[in-house]
């Protein structure tokens, strides 16, 4: 399994009982942080990259994620066929993002000043929707196996945080306004 953006290796600690676990991230700092404890684990800027820097360039992934990166990629249909290019042929591709269905809502909310609604363009690049991943998958000959919306992450408590939860709980049957969504995708 290939934890895309692995950071500290949150996720590869979760994961590594059950798969063999490789990882990159582009920031040096968590990159070598996880690398203390997962020896795979480089910091890369692309698959590509990754592979090359562990020396095995015949190496596929059974599952490829990619934890809240997607939308801080500026070419992503380049970026994601790279990853592809490692996926192996019944391998599965998972991706949680923000939704951007949810950004006007939370853009009016700020003209409102609403503690919390902010968001912030000068660090992520793209937003994706659940029509724009199913374009993306289909550019990637990838075939779209679900599409949802992401369990809420606790925040320090507060009344906003009351109010962020509650409409976690309430989007959650609908992906299309769910403030995050995750989508799995397979070959075709």
């Amino acid at each position: 399994m290939l934890d895309v953006g692995c950071g500290t290796g949150g996720f590869l600690a979760f994961i590594s009982e059950f798969f063999a676990v490789y990882g990159f991230d582009a920031s040096a700092a968590q990159a070598e942080y996880a690398r203390k404890i997962f020896p795979e684990v480089r910091r890369a800027a692309s698959a590509t990259e990754y592979v090359a820097l562990l020396g095995c360039p015949e190496i596929k992934f059974d599952v490829i994620t990619l934890w809240d990166v997607l939308e801080h990629i500026r070419r992503p249909i380049e970026f994601m066929n790279d990853l592809v290019a490692y996926l192996d042929s019944s391998g599965l591709i998972y991706i949680s993002t923000p939704n951007a269905n949810t950004m006007v809502i939370k853009s009016t909310l700020a003209r409102f000043y609403w503690p919390g609604f902010d968001w912030a363009p000068q660090e992520h690049v793209a937003y994706y929707s659940p029509s724009t991943l199913r374009f993306l998958f289909a550019k990637l000959g990838l075939r779209v196996l679900r599409i949802g919306s992401t369990a809420v992450y606790p925040r320090p408590f507060s009344a906003f945080e009351v109010f962020r939860r509650m409409g976690f709980a309430v989007t959650a049957w609908f992906p299309k306004w769910a403030p995050q969504i995750y989508a799995f995708a397979g070959r075709l």
